[in-house]
């Protein structure tokens, strides 16, 4: 192992250098691992993505079809609460004659769910520095704060998880009722499944009550043709020729012509007595 100068002999040294240390094994690992992970939740993003348009599409063409107002709100997080009460709402109104109002609950658990999270990730960031500055008492104030607020959150997310199962099965009631314990059970057991089947939903309505159809209404008479025609056009009298007037010396003579024929009075004629002819001897024998 030791050379001829006394120190250690370089070959002797091969097999220590070759093997690898274990710093390199772990940074290998966390290397995978990190690596592996990162795919994962890529693809789980990608999955969420493609089932929160399925769900989004299958509430708002129910909710257009349906008249329900807003339905585009089925395509933001926090509005597709809303939409998908305001169809349980009606569902029950329409059947059974109730008035719910699960749309202003599932939006109002919404809401106070979003508001809990302030005090807890305040709570969280106080009870970290109170670990690192040795603060006792910031640190025991800071537990029971998120204390409290994970048992308000955790309280908040049954309550709206029950009104959220109640919503979604009167949907599938409305749409599709043979099958809608059913759908409701596999939606809970597998919540993948729950986009999907509301997508295959979107265009069915076997639980809701025929809608009265609204008579036509009547095609307007037309109005005669000569009666539109005037109505339209009104008639405008004929414009009679303008009567020139005689002159002066035209009108003259044919008044003194008047005149003399008034003052002599008309001749009449003397009835001369035919003559009757003589008859001769002869024809009267």
């Amino acid at each position: 192992m030791y050379g001829m100068y006394g120190g250690m002999d370089p070959y002797a040294m091969e097999p220590f250098m070759e093997t690898p240390s274990v710093g390199t094994e772990a940074l290998g690992l966390a290397g995978v691992l990190l690596g592996f992970f990162s795919v994962f939740y890529i693809i789980m993003f990608a999955v969420s993505i493609v089932m929160y348009i399925f769900q989004s599409l299958g509430i708002y063409t129910v909710a257009k079809r349906r008249g329900i107002n807003h339905p585009w709100l089925a395509w933001i997080p926090v509005g597709v609460l809303w939409i998908l009460g305001s169809i349980s709402d009606q569902y029950q109104y329409v059947t059974k004659g109730r008035v719910r109002n699960r749309r202003k609950v599932l939006l109002g658990l919404e809401i106070a769910a979003l508001l809990l999270l302030v005090p807890l990730i305040i709570s969280t960031v106080v009870s970290v520095a109170a670990v690192l500055g040795e603060s006792a008492a910031a640190l025991g104030v800071s537990a029971i704060v998120l204390l409290l607020s994970y048992l308000a959150l955790l309280v908040l997310a049954i309550i709206n998880t029950v009104f959220l199962y109640i919503a979604m099965y009167d949907f599938y009631a409305s749409c599709n009722p043979g099958n809608a314990a059913m759908f409701l059970v596999l939606s809970i057991l597998f919540s993948v499944t729950q986009p999907f089947f509301m997508f295959a939903c979107r265009n069915k309505d076997a639980g809701m009550p025929p809608r009265k159809e609204t008579p036509p209404p009547a095609p307007a008479q037309p109005l005669p043709i000569v009666e539109a025609q005037s109505e339209l056009t009104p008639e405008t009298p004929a414009e009679e020729p303008p009567v020139e007037e005689p002159s002066a010396c035209e009108t003259a003579p044919v008044v003194q012509e008047t005149q003399v024929a008034e003052e002599t009075p008309a001749e009449i004629p003397e009835e001369t007595p035919e003559e009757t002819p003589e008859e001769t001897p002869e024809e009267t024998e």
